[in-house]
């Protein structure tokens, strides 16, 4: 659950650079290159992707391993395991309002002033905050997700009956994935 959470959480970066790797390697097979090398092209990538995608990384060098989430996301067993089914909408969705808010910055656009009255309507419908208590930007519902995820961990797990009981909202926290779609048009 942690995993899951911490993969999408606001400013999170490490699926989108585990993506671009994967992306990397797929076009070295495409133009039948039996090893990737990086090397002379890394220099000409922007400084600041070199900063958050270091070569060493991108060679696997260093997190040799694909991200666990998306290993999940391509699990291609037949019946799909629903964690699978997760792992992939949720991916969608960050990608997708990813994209819509990196549309929206280029034509000038604000989400945070220019559809506030949307999210904040958007939230107080879905119930993830109080009408009398909206936070100032949606970054800010990370630390609900964060004390639930802890609440979690703490809940006693030897019956699934005392686990719930004790997780008490935290349970129905976790749920809300439209957490997700708030933080990807809002950076």
């Amino acid at each position: 659950m942690r995993m899951f959470w911490e993969s999408l959480r606001p400013g999170a970066r490490e699926l989108e650079k585990h993506l671009f790797r994967i992306l990397l390697e797929a076009e070295s097979r495409s133009n039948r290159q039996a090893v990737l090398d990086l090397s002379s092209r890394y220099s000409r990538l922007d400084e600041g992707l070199q900063t958050v995608v270091p070569l060493s990384f991108l060679t696997r060098v260093n997190e040799p391993y694909d991200h666990p989430f998306l290993c999940h996301a391509a699990d291609k067993k037949s019946p799909a395991h629903p964690y699978s089914m997760l792992c992939r909408a949720a991916l969608l969705l960050k990608l997708a309002t990813g994209m819509a808010e990196a549309n929206l910055q280029a034509v000038g656009m604000r989400p945070t002033q220019h559809f506030e009255s949307w999210w904040h309507g958007f939230g107080i419908e879905h119930g993830l905050w109080s009408p009398q208590t909206k936070p100032d930007l949606p970054e800010e519902l990370w630390g609900d997700i964060d004390l639930a995820l802890e609440d979690i961990e703490a809940a006693p797990a030897k019956y699934r009956y005392d686990w719930t009981l004790a997780l008490k909202e935290s349970a129905f926290r976790v749920c809300e994935t439209e957490r997700v779609a708030l933080w990807g048009l809002f950076r």
